[in-house]
């Protein structure tokens, strides 16, 4: 499968989620923060989203079972084994032998298995089509998944669908809810058909996001609510595998992005700027 992960995607939403909650004065509402925060926030909602396809390649099912090689998945088996820590994970496979190419469903099951720092809890499925080598689509459903690191626990109820179009396309779909808890601030984010459209090869290709997305916290948060995210020109990737272009809009409002790392919009009638690589959400009110 085509690696996707962009040097765009920077708001670390699957390690820590989208940042702080609710603003220093008791007034958490839009209404608190500046324009440039509004933005800013906007498109950092946005971008965390985008980011939780990584979960494809953090979570790759070649790589969960100590010692296992893609090969010992095309064939019906089952087990269990010991986590390096504790805990235990249990596996299956599956092979439609009734269709050509045979679609393959991998199963994994967490029971309070420990690998290194993390504790994962719950299940994770997968169905995977492909003409030998060349996976032609890859299904991936996370129920009731949990994965818990020191005082941080994040909860997964979410599929990601990624279809090759073609040799050079790929289109990577969400749907579902996650939820991120961390030192007394749980964070939802719910996702509506957020589709992601890879198009070309490493050093030359474009991506376009589309879909709705919801973020609620609790404590509330300046920048609770519903997103909707259209791309109106594509994102272009340069050679450095950094955005050189494109325009995204957000609830209305259009993002543009620069070579030079920076993202303008205009938010409330005023011209904002803002760095790519500074989009944790901020809540504190200006004087």
């Amino acid at each position: 499968m085509k690696k996707y992960l962009f040097s765009l995607l920077l708001a670390g939403f699957v390690a820590g989620f989208i940042g702080c909650g609710g603003s220093s004065d008791g007034d958490t509402g839009q209404s608190a923060i500046n324009a440039q925060q509004k933005a800013r926030n906007a498109f950092a909602v946005a971008d965390a989203t985008f980011e939780l396809t990584d979960l494809m390649e953090d979570l790759d099912y070649t790589t969960l079972l100590p010692g296992a090689r893609s090969r010992e998945f095309t064939e019906i088996r089952s087990g269990e084994v010991n986590c390096t820590v504790s805990g235990k994970m249990h596996y299956s496979v599956q092979v439609d032998t009734d269709k050509n190419p045979p679609p393959r469903r991998i199963a994994f099951d967490f029971d309070k298995c420990k690998t290194g720092i993390v504790t994962r809890d719950g299940h994770i499925g997968y169905e995977v089509v492909a003409d030998g080598d060349e996976v032609n689509s890859l299904s991936m459903q996370l129920e009731s998944f949990v994965s818990e690191e020191g005082d941080e626990k994040s909860t997964y109820n979410l599929s990601i669908n990624s279809e090759h179009k073609s040799f050079d396309k790929e289109e990577i779909t969400l749907n579902g809810e996650v939820v991120n808890e961390k030192g007394g601030l749980k964070q939802t984010l719910n996702i509506e058909q957020f589709i992601v459209m890879v198009d070309g090869i490493a050093g030359n290709y474009t991506i376009t996001v589309n879909g709705t997305v919801t973020l609620s916290s609790d404590p509330a948060g300046c920048a609770d609510g519903q997103y909707v995210v259209e791309t109106i020109e594509p994102i272009v990737i340069g050679a450095d595998e950094e955005p050189v272009g494109g325009k995204v809009k957000i609830n209305g409002v259009e993002y543009e992005l620069q070579p030079n790392g920076k993202i303008k919009a205009v938010m409330d009638g005023e011209m904002v700027e803002f760095d790519s690589e500074d989009l944790d959400i901020n809540c504190t009110v200006s004087e």
